[in-house]
């Protein structure tokens, strides 16, 4: 199976499954009104 970048796929006329690995999973929260910002991986 040959593995490619993320930004060198494309969708035209294929069928893509994306498998990836998360190592690292963490909250990016904006301290003044305690809401989340986003949702950072590794």
């Amino acid at each position: 199976m040959a593995y490619k970048k993320l930004s060198e796929l494309t969708t035209r006329g294929h069928t893509l499954n994306n498998k990836a690995k998360v190592m690292r999973m963490w909250d990016s929260i904006n301290p003044s009104p305690d809401e989340l910002i986003s949702i950072d991986m590794i």
